[in-house]
């Protein structure tokens, strides 16, 4: 490829998967292996979508109906149509697609149409039950103000544990850690979008209790913000935990 056209190119970072080393006699995935894969667009207005989120911002809070939203922060149906267009030229099939705030085109192909479209190389188990991409997929420069990301190149996210700790007197130890979370229940693109709880609050009702230094520890191991948690109601040690449900705030 010419230098002009690797010019036009940009990358989607964070796509390789931490955990590649743990596909066992990796090898060159089959070329006519099929793929499901999914791209996500980036939220439109963004400013006004983060200020919805800020105490300090007169539209904090502001509120707006599905369809407002979606008119709103959704992509533009020529942005869909474009990205659509530029898939199916590159041999792949497009799906389902959803134009919601958080919006995702679902498209299928195979590892060799991926490979070509995307510029990268795709690894797999012997058997293909495992595989992933070894870099980071490049996309049109024209769409770098639209796509997100793309999901579907690896199915190793959240496959196993990818976060390795020192542990001391027992050395390197393979872990599920916060980045595992967020790759097992797709929070990475909510993330990227913007979509990071702030000013909101989740109420559980659980059937245990929990440590609190357990919170805290786990807090500082992640970099995460302390948990501001309020228990309404706490089990007294000893008593069925069926028969007294906890409910926790975290703001």
């Amino acid at each position: 490829m010419s230098g002009n056209a690797h010019a036009q190119l940009v990358p989607l970072t964070g796509t390789v998967p931490p955990n590649l080393s743990d596909i066992e006699g990796p090898g060159p995935a089959s070329p006519a292996m099929p793929l499901k894969m999914e791209i996500y667009f980036k939220v439109r207005n963004k400013q006004l979508f983060d200020a919805r989120a800020d105490p300090n911002s007169p539209e904090y809070r502001r509120k707006m109906s599905i369809e407002e939203e979606d008119a709103m922060f959704g992509p533009l149906r020529s942005d869909i149509d474009a990205v659509s267009s530029w898939l199916t030229s590159e041999g792949f099939q497009v799906g389902v697609v959803s134009e919601h705030g958080l919006a995702y085109m679902q498209f299928t192909g195979t590892v060799e149409q991926a490979e070509k479209a995307f510029h990268i190389s795709i690894i797999s188990s012997p058997d293909g039950h495992n595989f992933g991409n070894t870099q980071d997929p490049l996309i049109p420069a024209k769409f770098s103000d639209i796509i997100l990301s793309i999901f579907g190149l690896s199915n190793l996210m959240g496959s196993g544990h990818g976060t390795v700790f020192n542990v001391p007197n027992q050395g390197n130890i393979a872990a599920f850690a916060l980045a595992d979370l967020y790759a097992t229940y797709r929070i990475t693109p909510l993330h990227l979008a913007g979509f990071k709880g702030a000013g909101d609050c989740i109420a559980l009702v659980e059937t245990s209790d929990f440590l609190d230094a357990a919170v805290t520890t786990f807090d500082n191991a992640f970099g995460v913000l302390p948990a501001s948690i309020t228990i309404p109601r706490r089990v007294p040690a000893g008593q069925k935990m069926l028969t007294q449900p906890l409910t926790r705030v975290r703001p």
